[in-house]
């Protein structure tokens, strides 16, 4: 069963009681958008597998909204402080794998997700007032995608992030508070991409150079690494490494040609006095982007080697 009410007038406020929902026995989706419910949540929409409530006016969740097969849990461009009430007893929600609190601006912190033990994707992507990340996101053996972009406010992630066995895509660009990262990062094997454009952190952890299945680095407008560890060169995989306007970036590891699986390195507005002879190695890059490299004056003559470039 599908239901989708929207408001179209968003200065009218519309309103269903809970009541309405409580003898629908078998709605399994619901999609909200702009309305606000009102009354008690017990034993009301306890059988949802799929819930959107687009534009929550809720400052958090009732204590008695516990279904308990709920899988898609989104809650986007909502007025959520926190997800439950930081004294209250929150339900085990044990077969989330889905949380979407995108947009959500008044959202401080993450929930604690002992709590959603089978989560498999968390997005927290345009939580601008958000500055912590719970240390038990460390518990979630299954998380495989999570995105952080424009937590603008995030200082630091915890060092449990690095126990996230199951994690391919890191997202946390424009996460323009963050300072560094966690240094055993490395210990997250199954990681595919990283992206971190427009971050400030000073440099890369040499722990990086472990990640041996990663496939695409994105670090552009990172204007305060100055060095790539030499570590990025163990990364036999990798198949985009984006350092566009690292304006501070003074060289390339002189090993860069290791990389053997590159196809895209995209490098201009870069600090870069010369490239290493080591790049004409790559010889399964397709695309070079120099441009801009105002003191970069000669190119390595070994990228005559570059037989599979063609831009």
């Amino acid at each position: 069963m599908l239901h989708y009410f929207e408001s179209k007038d968003p200065t009218k406020e519309i309103s269903f009681s809970t009541e309405a929902f409580s003898r629908m026995s078998k709605l399994r989706f619901l999609h909200l958008k702009g309305i606000i419910l009102t009354g008690n949540f017990e034993q009301t929409l306890e059988d949802l597998r799929w819930f959107c409530w687009e534009q929550c006016p809720l400052t958090c969740l009732p204590s008695e909204f516990c279904p308990q097969d709920l899988i898609i849990l989104k809650l986007p461009h909502s007025k959520i402080t926190a997800l439950w009430e930081l004294n209250m007893v929150s339900p085990v929600f044990e077969n989330l794998k889905t949380l979407d609190m995108s947009f959500s601006q008044d959202l401080v912190t993450t929930p604690d997700f002992s709590k959603l033990p089978c989560l498999t994707t968390l997005i927290l992507d345009g939580c601008e007032s958000l500055e912590d990340v719970h240390i038990s996101i460390g518990s979630l053996p299954r998380l495989v995608f999570l995105d952080l972009t424009f937590c603008v406010k995030l200082r630091i992630l915890p060092d449990t992030i690095c126990n996230l066995r199951a994690l391919k895509s890191l997202r946390i660009d424009n996460c323009s508070s963050l300072k560094a990262l966690p240094k055993e990062l490395g210990n997250i094997g199954s990681l595919t991409q990283i992206s971190a454009w427009q971050v400030n952190v000073g440099g890369l952890p040499d722990s990086l150079g472990r990640l041996s299945k990663l496939v695409r680095l994105s670090l552009a407008f990172s204007s305060n690494i100055k060095s790539l560890p030499n570590a990025i060169c163990n990364l036999r995989t990798l198949e985009v490494l984006d350092i566009t306007c690292c304006h501070r970036l003074s060289a390339l590891p002189k090993e860069i040609g290791n990389v053997k699986s590159l196809r895209k390195l995209y490098a201009p507005r870069i600090d870069v006095l010369k490239l290493p002879d080591s790049l004409g190695s790559l010889d399964k890059l397709v695309v070079l982007t120099l441009n801009n490299n105002y003191k970069l004056k000669t190119l390595p003559d070994t990228i005559g080697n570059l037989t599979s470039l063609k831009f």
